[in-house]
This record gives C-alpha cells, sequence and structure tokens, in this order.
C-alpha cells in the first residue's frame, strides 16, 4: 500500500486492516452531520456530510487487536447517492506503525465490492507518487458495517 523509502529506492508495503464502522446506537462512530433541509440524510442522499471515527483491528473481529483509527469526512456527492467523496485520516496507534498517518482522499463508489482511492500523504519519511488504497466490503449489516483495507 505505501511505498516507503528505503536505501532511495521504493519498497512496496501492504497492510490488511479492518475498518468497523457503527452508524447508530450510544457507540456511533459515523454520524451525520450536516444535509439538504427536508430530506433525511443517509449515505445515500446527496448533499449529506457525516463524520468518521472508526477503529481499524488487525481481524474482522472488533475485539481483535487494534491498529488504528479512521478519522474523516464522506459527503454524498452523487446525485443518485452512489458515489461519495472521502476525506479521510488513518492514524496508527500500533507499536508497529504507532505515530504513522495515512491521508486519504478519492472518489468512492460505496456500494461496490471493491473501491479505489488515492494517498494523498503519508508522514514519517514515504514517497507517495504511486499509492492506492483498495477498500473491499466484507460485511454490511445495520447499524454495522466492516471495510477490508488491503
Amino acid at each position: 500500500m505505501a511505498s516507503l523509502v528505503n536505501a532511495g529506492r521504493l519498497v512496496e508495503t501492504k497492510m490488511t486492516m479492518y475498518f468497523h464502522g457503527f452508524s447508530s446506537g450510544l457507540n456511533a462512530t459515523v454520524v451525520a452531520v450536516a444535509g439538504i433541509t427536508g430530506k433525511h440524510w443517509s449515505f445515500t442522499q446527496f448533499g449529506t456530510v457525516l463524520v468518521t471515527d472508526d477503529p481499524i483491528t488487525v481481524t474482522p473481529d472488533i475485539r481483535s487487536a487494534p491498529v488504528g483509527r479512521a478519522q474523516g469526512m464522506y459527503a454524498t456527492a452523487g446525485l443518485d447517492g452512489i458515489n461519495s467523496q472521502v476525506m479521510m485520516s488513518i492514524v496508527f496507534t500500533n507499536r508497529v506503525y504507532g505515530g504513522s498517518t495515512l491521508e486519504i482522499q478519492g472518489t468512492s463508489k460505496q456500494f461496490d465490492k471493491v473501491r479505489e482511492l488515492s494517498v494523498v500523504s503519508v508522514l514519517e519519511g514515504s514517497d507517495t507518487q504511486e499509492d492506492m488504497l483498495h477498500l473491499r466490503h466484507i460485511s454490511w449489516t445495520k447499524p454495522l458495517f466492516t471495510q477490508l483495507l488491503a
């Protein structure tokens, strides 16, 4: 995923981690904060802006070891409710990558099985000229949705 500079050459780093987004309940991690007056604010309603602070873990089990947090915003940008604009920071908190951050941005076809977004910035001395992030839905239930980052 992230191309790290190692002795003057690029080294590919692949990571697999799991986002856990809760869109309802007392511990919701994805919340609609703005939208079109008179419309129901949701993932599929054009103009809805959502903020997120999702836990990221090493397995699909929410109780597995934490990797970090996915913090940012989604804006439903397609009139048909399919595309969202994603602006997100992956803030690593684990021992291996703790202190590093990936900045993610792009248009997400939010209901496609596999989505591709750009890594626009990586802290800790990385070169990001060709970095891409692939998201795969592995489970989508109400009120929980989990995404695989591979």
